[in-house]
């Protein structure tokens, strides 16, 4: 039982986390004139993240250990997915334009080449980790669905 509410305490602090990234990303894109197609599929590829998070914490769950979702927990893929949304935060943050400093502005508009591959390369784990999230998000709600058939059918009659 302890691991089934560490998988779902970790769901639920990626969910805040991608909300806070989505929301900073958006409010960044409106002000930014000329943003990196980069950072827009960066934010894209995080809503998808964000939708499939969503999913996971309304979805019924087993309580035992052989949960799909308690598997992907222990193997770190959670922590994985915090780390990388962090990272992504992080990249978020540095593309931010600072009113009247032109300079610096420049700057880091000039400097998004050579953060370019790891815009890339965050954005290719983002699509990875939401497959193997999905996926497992699938395969557990299959592992659940016949304990609720059972429920539903042993209460009907």
């Amino acid at each position: 039982m302890a691991e089934v509410l560490g998988a779902v305490a970790a769901s639920a602090q990626l969910v805040q986390l991608s909300a806070q990234i989505l929301s900073f990303g958006y409010a960044f894109l409106s002000k930014a004139a000329k943003a990196p197609s980069e950072i827009r599929q960066l934010l894209t590829e995080a809503a998808a993240l964000d939708c499939v998070l969503d999913r996971l914490q309304n979805t019924p769950r087993s309580s035992t250990p052989d949960d799909p979702l308690v598997s992907l927990h222990k193997s770190g893929i959670f922590k994985e997915c915090n780390d990388l949304l962090l990272r992504v935060q992080k990249e978020l943050n540095s593309y931010v334009e600072v009113d009247r400093q032109r300079v610096a502005n420049l700057a880091k508009r000039v400097a998004w080449p050579l953060r370019e591959k790891e815009v890339i390369d965050a954005l290719q784990r983002l699509s990875r980790l939401r497959g193997i999230i999905s996926t497992a998000l699938e395969a557990s709600s299959a592992y659940v669905m016949p304990t609720v058939h059972a429920l539903i059918g042993s209460t009907l009659c």
